[in-house]
């Protein structure tokens, strides 16, 4: 005949025995980074470094302020008094004729007048020693007369000479034409001394000419420039 119809559901029965753990699964993709932790506390200071190279030199900076004056020095010892107004000249002279000579001297035996201390005759009385340096005024003046028996026209000169050297300016002389003629020869500059002791002398240029009455001063007017 046909089959019965199907009973009732029994009752469950008692659960089984764990089975064993499955393989485990792929790692699943990393979570998001979670928040920032506190800072942690500050470790102990590294060693110092080793010194770095110099750096190039700064611009220099603005001057500063002037400082304040310094106290006044002690005075100096006071200079030589201004109330001395000693003339200091000297003129030489010699009246007797003397005769010209290829650059000679003439010479000044007499002393017609001193003062002072800074001019002083020559010890050749061949002109004047100057003692102190100075600017000076120096003048010459003569007679001179052709010697009998010279060539004529006749030059006759005579220069003042420092030390040997010629002073530029101091020349006076005189061209004689006729035999018995006479002239008046004379001169008058300024000399600069700044070594001494030092010799002014007049030096003939030439021979022929006989010299009277000749005399040259020397008269210090101040000081010379430096």
């Amino acid at each position: 005949g046909p089959t019965g119809a199907t009973g009732p559901t029994g009752a469950t029965g008692p659960t089984g025995a764990t089975g064993p753990t499955g393989a485990t699964g792929p790692t699943g993709a990393t979570g998001p980074t979670g928040a920032t932790g506190p800072t942690g506390a500050t470790g102990p200071t590294g060693a110092t470094g080793p010194t770095g190279a110099t750096g190039p030199t700064g611009a220099t900076g603005p001057t500063g302020a002037t400082g304040a004056t310094g106290a006044t020095g002690p005075t100096g010892p006071t200079g030589p008094s201004s109330d001395d107004t000693t003339a200091q000249l000297l003129a030489v002279q010699d009246t007797a004729p003397q005769p010209s000579s290829e650059n000679g001297a003439l010479s000044f035996p007499l002393t017609a007048v001193q003062s002072g201390t800074a001019l002083s005759p020559s010890e050749d009385n061949d002109g004047i020693t100057v003692n102190q340096p100075g600017m000076y005024m120096a003048s010459f003046q003569s007679t001179v007369v052709p010697q009998i028996g010279a060539t004529l026209p006749l030059v006759s000169d005579v220069r003042l000479q420092l030390n040997g050297t010629s002073v530029p300016g101091s020349i006076a002389n005189h061209v004689f034409t006729q035999s018995g003629e006479n002239a008046n020869v004379a001169l008058t500059i300024p000399v600069s001394v700044s070594d001494v002791p030092a010799t002014i002398q007049a030096v003939t240029g030439q021979t022929g000419s006989n010299y009277y009455n000749t005399v040259l001063t020397l008269h210090k007017v101040g000081t010379a420039s430096t």
